[in-house]
């Protein structure tokens, strides 16, 4: 299991860690009433950098990620983020996901460990799309 870029910065903050899909999670401080009353009173900063995640580039990323999701990633606009599920032609789930629209890239925010079965079943659908996926769980 690879540690978390941040795991020293966690560590030092007294946190404890668990395992989330093969890779290493925060899953607290050991206190969690003072944690809930940081959440209330001031801010919180969450490392998801144990999630899994797909960059897709190239002029029909848009169009190509609208075909296979439920919902209106063509309609997204820059800079923002919306949820959407990645179903079979049958509806079956194979995934759910958040899609963060940049200007160069659109970025596939998965569970951790999904990434290998949802690339795979991905590529089923690039077959002449101006589209390409790369490996963005390290970025």
């Amino acid at each position: 299991m690879d540690p978390l870029p941040l795991h020293s910065t966690h560590q030092n903050l007294g946190a404890a860690f668990g395992e989330q899909g093969g890779r290493e999670a925060v899953r607290h401080y050991g206190d969690p009433e003072a944690e809930y009353a940081a959440a209330r009173s001031a801010s919180v900063l969450v490392d998801l950098s144990f999630r899994d995640a797909i960059r897709v580039t190239g002029e029909d990323r848009l169009t190509w990620f609208h075909g296979v999701c439920t919902n209106d990633i063509k309609g997204l606009a820059p800079w923002n983020a919306m949820y959407a599920a990645i179903v079979t032609v049958k509806g079956a789930m194979v995934s759910d996901v958040r899609a963060f629209r940049r200007e160069p890239d659109l970025i596939l925010d998965l569970e951790a460990g999904r990434y290998d079965s949802v690339r795979e079943y991905l590529e089923r659908y690039l077959i002449s799309e101006d589209a390409e996926m790369h490996d963005a769980r390290a970025e």
